[in-house]
């Protein structure tokens, strides 16, 4: 279901991760490597997400040479996630769950993202790898309400 990914797709997902991605809403912050992030939102399509677009910085808050004006939902620059799209990805990452394998020994507590760039772990192996920080990540996106992408 899943292909690996090619080596430049590794290459910007190594890129990706020195980015890191918080998630500001109501309940507080939650933050990411942006590798996982990308993966989050890739298996959140599969499972029946259907992004709605970022909505852009707020130009009075965030001063950021006006990037995150296109919809996009990486790099993070200030946008914002309605609370409905929000809760959409926390329901299609729920589904995603039944499928996400229990942590196969790839990381510890203080290192959960160790090994996530290893050839050889496809990206539901690596999500199952922080599998407790992803249904985190669903209560967060879920209970929130309006996120902004920082």
């Amino acid at each position: 279901m899943f292909e690996e990914l090619d080596p430049s797709r590794a290459e910007f997902e190594r890129w990706a991760d020195h980015q890191g991605i918080s998630l500001w809403a109501e309940g507080g912050e939650f933050s990411l490597p942006g590798s996982t992030w990308l993966a989050v939102l890739q298996v959140a399509r599969l499972y029946g997400w259907d992004p709605r677009g970022t909505n852009p910085s707020d130009s009075s808050v965030f001063e950021f040479d006006g990037l995150g004006r296109d919809g996009s939902y990486f790099p993070p620059a200030g946008q914002s996630v309605t609370a409905g799209d929000a809760r959409a990805l926390a329901d299609a990452l729920e589904r995603a769950l039944l499928d996400v394998p229990d942590n196969l020994g790839t990381s510890s507590e203080s290192h959960p993202y160790a090994g996530w760039h290893g050839a050889s772990a496809s990206v539901m192996q690596r999500l199952g790898a922080i599998k407790p920080i992803l249904r985190d990540l669903i209560h967060h996106c879920r209970d929130g309400g309006e996120l902004w992408l920082c």
